[in-house]
Formats: structure tokens, C-alpha cells, sequence
């Protein structure tokens, strides 16, 4: 079972710029936000002590994982299993909901190490739109956001670092964001300063955290 606890502190917020300042452009725009006027949650599995749960940079939460790096350390031929991580439906319902929540809201992946021009990014079915030949964002709306298509942006994005951002714009500026559609960094500061909540991921690939603006 996975819990929301609220860890809202200076802890935290270290570990948001830190994480966001390894990003890209999403990231770094978020990252210029009074992100300290806001609140952070957790998603971690029931029981998680304070100091694991406090531990954002570190793994552990689960006790297979434990387990298994201790074999993969022990042996040079050992072999790593996927990393558990409970926290994914709980993560995917949240956004659903808040996407769900009104007209203009929508929100964004960022894609951390995939390029627009990669050849694989039409096999995943995914909406997006992208800034020039380097940045490139999933993008779901209320016409396009199901629980099936976002979990399979989670997968996809979840790398080194993972961001998904929800905002709200007027539609005067809001159908610039239209599915395979290339928009201008302006855009993205736009969207990013109507941030009001974005997930980060956490706790070594084992869970995530959410901020919501106050």
C-alpha cells in the first residue's frame, strides 16, 4: 500500500532545486519558481520509516531491492532486476485528476534523453510537442490523457531525472500546445509559470514526490 505523507521542508526543497537544475528546459524554468511557497508530498509505501523517508536521494524502500543490490554488489556476474516501485498507479491517478479538473489544464513530460528527430519516438503512440532538434515533451490534455497512455509516459521519461508538469493557460495561448506541434521557448516559460503542481521522481527510481503550489 503507498502512503501521501507531506515532507514539506527546507530538505526537500534542496533536494527539488538540485534534481531540477540536472533537467532540461522544463525543469530549469520550474526551478526559477518560489517553489518554497508550495507543498511537497511523498508517495512511498506504507511503513517507510522517517529516515528512509526523508533519505529523497536514496533507495531501500522496499525490501527486494535491498536484497538484490546486496547480491549484485557480492558478485561481479550478478544480474539487476527492475527497480520496485509501487507508487506509479497512485502517481497516474493524481494527474488524471488534476488534468480531469478543468478545461485548460494540461500537463507535460519531459523527455530526458530522447531527441524529436529519434526514430523510435513514433512507436510509442505518444502526443508530444518539441522546441527546435533537442526538446521534446509528452503532452496530454483532457482529449488525450488516459491511465494506459500515462503510465506508459512514466516508463518512458522515468531516467536519470523525471518531471511531469500540470498548468493551466487561456486558450488564447493554450492551443499552441497541440499534439507533434513544435512551440517556442516562450511557450514553455509560459506554461511553467502556471505550474500548480509537477512530479519528481525520488528515492533512487523507488518512489516519487509531488509539489503543489500553495
Amino acid at each position: 500500500m503507498i502512503e501521501i505523507l507531506n515532507v514539506t521542508g527546507d530538505a526537500v526543497f534542496a533536494y527539488l532545486r538540485a534534481t531540477l537544475s540536472r533537467g532540461r528546459s522544463l525543469s530549469k524554468s520550474i526551478k526559477d519558481l518560489p517553489i518554497e511557497e508550495g507543498r511537497v508530498f511523498s508517495f512511498v509505501p506504507s511503513g517507510t520509516t522517517r529516515d528512509s523517508l526523508y533519505a529523497f536521494e536514496n533507495g531501500g524502500l522496499y525490501l527486494t531491492n535491498s536484497i538484490e543490490k546486496v547480491r549484485v554488489e557480492s558478485s561481479v556476474l550478478g544480474s539487476v532486476v527492475p527497480v520496485s516501485n509501487d507508487a506509479r498507479p497512485s502517481v497516474i491517478e493524481q494527474i488524471l485528476m488534476r488534468i480531469n479538473g478543468g478545461k485548460d489544464n494540461f500537463c507535460l513530460f519531459e523527455e530526458p534523453v530522447m531527441w524529436p528527430s529519434d526514430p523510435n519516438l513514433a512507436k510509442l503512440g505518444l502526443d508530444y510537442v518539441y522546441i527546435g532538434d533537442e526538446q521534446l515533451f509528452y503532452f496530454f490534455d483532457t482529449a488525450h490523457a488516459t491511465a494506459e497512455r500515462i503510465g506508459e509516459a512514466i516508463k518512458v521519461s522515468d531516467d536519470y531525472i523525471f518531471l511531469c508538469a500540470l498548468s493551466s493557460l487561456a486558450s488564447s495561448i493554450r492551443f499552441c500546445f497541440t499534439p507533434s506541434k513544435e512551440i517556442s521557448p516562450d511557450f514553455l516559460v509560459s506554461f511553467a509559470k502556471n505550474v500548480d503542481t509537477f512530479f519528481i521522481g525520488a528515492y533512487d527510481g523507488e518512489g516519487y514526490l509531488m509539489w503543489t503550489k500553495e
